[in-house]
């Protein structure tokens, strides 16, 4: 078990990952004292293997709030030395230089060393990554027989091929690069070979008949059409756009952008071109609904375009209604706008990720990626190339994804929010009554969103001064009613963001929010929710990662203590699951946790 725990915080090494995750990936039937078991083990691997990380002079294990985070330098993890071979691998084959390319899928994949975790079982997020680390060594194993074909190795391949493919039966990359090996080679009867088991494997176990591309190799083969050298084994993916066309997706700038001067700096050295890097860099940035993170992504962005010239994309990974948007509809958007042909745009996940690689080597680009979910998809719209940023934007962390940095973005200060509220009504209106507009932007709990909505419903009422806003703000029971203007409205955000909850965790915030304005700790969470403290832990981290739920410090038992924003407890208390709540209370209360 002690393996185990360390491997989980390995696969999230530089990220924080919570005690519930760790739980979660640890065991499928928790003990009754997980988290101080996790503990214990956290303890064990800093005895075994020392407290300081000499390679970066840092904690090796450090202890946050949440949880913990094992801190590595690049050159510590063989994961990230796959990565960056394989990345360099992309670059070099983007640009036909085919032996750089064979050298460096060459070293990636003797970087593995049978299983990456051995016979090990793991909770559903590790074991989903552990599927997409084995799809790249897959696609890698790809690459670097696709550039040794290319130098005309085809004779040594036949042997390795027919091993691979009796390994993956129904792999049809690997079927065609054997065909071609084969049929160069003067070994015909081995190519039609290769087809016929191939064929039989598809139907027997997917129940689907090889694609037209393999099906033209076979007749190729039938009629001896000669394969010249530079024919390539699978179908082909095309060559990189030039460099001169360079997408320009980013939503309009907004023209009264007012604070995070602190953030936006951090932000603008993290994703910043960087010659150094030898991977994408990846920035994530967290808080909760309302909270600006679009706005300042967007901002930022804009100012970044000098520093990527190659082109700035951007998309939204959640819909209008909370619904995900499919990775693979985006990675096709993200393809035609760099101008890959839309009718060779393959449609499985997998080869659409390994196309999108091929297809940012070699470029600078920006990325950003609004709204994102927790799910393991997320790293197909990472590009391999290292002169790309990709810039994130989420309610929580999100463990699977390999980030450099996480900013979490708070509600503004008074002062900003002042400001804010000054820009959108005018500082004439404001001035009159300072003090009723500092109470606007405290009852909107700072949060930019709100502030601006109230700004924008001034506006539309000319004769109400600010007073009568503040008044009727005050009322909790009108609150986010008045929040609430033309299409902007704070509540549907709110809205939005519960559906994305699981419904225990649906359920277990309405039920909170009961506990009224002040500060709760878990023996109270516990009470209200008809269960064990530790059996209500993970609930209570799943809504503070989800920034619906704030850590307020310690409480007076000495555990953590937690407190609602004041819109968001409003909120729920209107929110229909109460009275799912109320009505199933006896029930839902036994299945919490």
């Amino acid at each position: 078990m002690l393996g185990r725990t360390l491997i989980t915080l390995l696969f999230h090494a530089n990220s924080v990952i919570t005690v519930g995750e760790l739980v979660g990936e640890l065991w499928s039937d928790p003990p009754k004292l997980a988290k101080k078991t996790v503990q214990t083990y956290v303890y064990q691997l800093r005895k075994h293997l020392g407290a300081i990380n000499p390679d970066t002079g840092r904690e090796l294990i450090e202890t946050h709030q949440t949880g913990y985070c094992v801190r590595l330098a690049p050159s510590q993890l063989d994961r990230w030395q796959f990565e960056r071979l394989v990345a360099k691998g992309e670059q070099a084959r983007a640009v036909g230089e085919h032996q750089p390319a064979a050298e460096a899928f060459g070293q990636a994949l003797d970087l593995w060393r049978g299983l990456p975790v051995g016979d090990l079982e793991f909770g559903p997020h590790l074991t989903a990554e552990l599927s997409l680390l084995e799809d790249r060594r897959i696609e890698a194993l790809e690459r670097r027989i696709e550039a040794d074909l290319a130098l005309g190795r085809h004779r040594a391949l036949v042997s390795e091929l027919k091993g691979i493919t009796a390994r993956y039966p129904t792999r049809e990359t690997f079927c065609a690069q054997l065909m071609v090996a084969a049929q160069r080679s003067g070994l015909r009867a081995d190519a039609l070979d290769a087809f016929q088991r191939l064929r039989r494997a598809m139907v027997r176990e997917l129940g689907l008949e090889p694609s037209r591309s393999l099906a033209q190799i076979q007749r190729e083969v039938l009629e001896c059409v000669p394969m010249t050298e530079t024919a390539p084994a699978p179908a082909p993916a095309p060559a990189p756009v030039p460099s001169t066309r360079s997408p320009a997706q980013l939503p309009l700038d907004t023209a009264d952008f007012v604070g995070r001067k602190e953030e936006l700096d951090l932000l603008h050295g993290l994703c910043g071109a960087d010659p150094s890097r030898t991977s994408a860099n990846v920035v994530l940035v967290t808080g909760g609904p309302g909270v600006g993170k679009t706005t300042l992504a967007v901002h930022l962005a804009h100012r970044l375009r000098a520093d990527f010239p190659g082109g700035q994309l951007f998309a939204s990974l959640h819909d209008g209604q909370g619904r995900p948007v499919p990775v693979a509809e985006v990675l096709t958007g993200f393809l035609r706008a760099l101008g890959a042909p839309t009718e060779e745009l393959p449609t499985g996940l997998a080869e659409l990720g390994a196309l999108f690689r091929t297809w940012t080597a070699g470029r600078k680009l920006l990325f950003v990626l609004d709204d994102a979910g927790s799910t393991p998809d997320l790293r197909h719209l990472l590009p391999g190339a290292p002169a790309c940023s990709v810039l994130v934007t989420a309610p929580g962390r999100i463990p699977s994804l390999p980030v450099r940095e996480t900013v979490e973005l708070e509600p503004m200060s008074m002062d900003e929010g002042l400001r804010l509220l000054t820009e959108t009504v005018g500082a004439d209106r404001i001035g009159r009554d300072e003090a009723a507009a500092r109470e606007v932007v405290k009852l909107c709990d700072r949060l930019p969103l709100a502030i601006h909505v109230a700004g924008e419903k001034l506006v539309a009422r000319r004769a109400w001064g600010v007073r009568k806003l503040a008044t009727r703000l005050a009322d909790p029971n009108r609150r986010l009613l008045e929040l609430s203007v033309g299409s902007m409205s704070v509540a549907e955000r709110f809205e939005t963001a519960l559906s994305r909850l699981g419904r225990d965790e649906q359920h277990a915030l309405s039920a909170l929010c009961r506990l009224g304005a002040g500060w709760f700790d878990l023996r109270a969470a516990a009470k209200v929710l008809g269960n064990e403290p530790l059996a209500i832990e993970g609930l209570v981290e799943s809504l503070v990662t989800a920034n619906l739920l704030l850590v307020t410090g310690v409480g007076h038992g000495g555990g953590a203590s937690f407190r609602f924003p004041d819109l968001v407890r409003l909120h729920c208390l209107s929110h229909a699951v109460v009275t799912e709540l109320e009505t199933g209370a006896s029930g839902q209360h036994q299945q919490l946790g």
